[in-house]
């Protein structure tokens, strides 16, 4: 995945991005044993996408299945990462989704993504908090729609 950075962002964090966003388009309906999307988080991680917030590896990787059950694909687009401190970034892109119905969607999002201090300082990168910003109305009124 191509997308822009600042040249001072460590390599491993540019990977970091990379991989979460492929296991994040993987369906969490299909993994059989855990998700590997948890492993991004630590234990007690907390993650808020548009007004639902859970914490912990066990309520994200529900959150995860939960996000599956009216899309059939997702494509996650990187198209900027930047730096807010050493511990906090921000990311934006597109994301198009295949709903169930037969419709593809497509909507622009961002992130906010902040990394655990004590892991982060050791060399290991896992969120302690991520955040998505979104517009749900077109895909809520498409998964409403008959």
């Amino acid at each position: 995945m191509n997308f822009n950075y600042p040249d001072s962002i460590k390599p491993s964090l540019i990977e970091f991005v990379n991989e979460f966003y492929k296991i994040s388009d993987i369906n969490a309906k299909e993994i059989p044993t855990s998700d590997p999307y948890c492993d991004f988080f630590t234990s007690d991680g907390t993650v808020k996408m548009i007004s639902n917030v859970v914490k912990g590896s066990d309520a994200i990787a529900e959150m995860r299945k939960a996000m599956w059950a009216n899309v059939t694909r997702r494509k996650h687009v990187v198209e900027n990462f930047g730096f807010v401190s050493d511990l906090t970034y921000l990311i934006n892109g597109t994301v198009e989704y295949d709903l169930v119905k037969g419709i593809t969607l497509k909507t622009e999002w961002c992130g906010y993504m902040q990394f655990d201090k004590e892991l982060f300082d050791k060399g290991e990168l896992k969120m302690s908090y991520y955040q998505v910003y979104l517009d749900p109305t077109e895909m809520v009124a498409a998964i409403s729609s008959t």
